[in-house]
């Protein structure tokens, strides 16, 4: 039981560092945009934000999900 409270934790852990290093990106990205010179193709950057319920991914792999997809 300990084994798998500590796989979730590291999980959760890993997931919570995979949302900020994607929050640090998409925050400093603007400015690096905005820095740029005039005409240069970094201005033509659009920005989306989309956010998807974890409840709407499907669980499991891709392989499992290609796999599914051939029967």
């Amino acid at each position: 039981m300990m084994d798998r409270e500590l796989q979730e934790s590291e999980e959760r852990a890993q997931k919570l560092e995979a949302e900020a290093v994607l929050e640090t990106f998409w925050s400093e990205s603007g400015n690096i945009v905005m820095k740029a010179p005039s005409g240069h193709k970094l201005k033509d950057v659009a920005r989306y934000e989309v956010k998807v319920k974890e409840s709407i991914v499907p669980e499991g792999d891709l392989e499992e999900l290609d796999a599914e997809k051939k029967v």
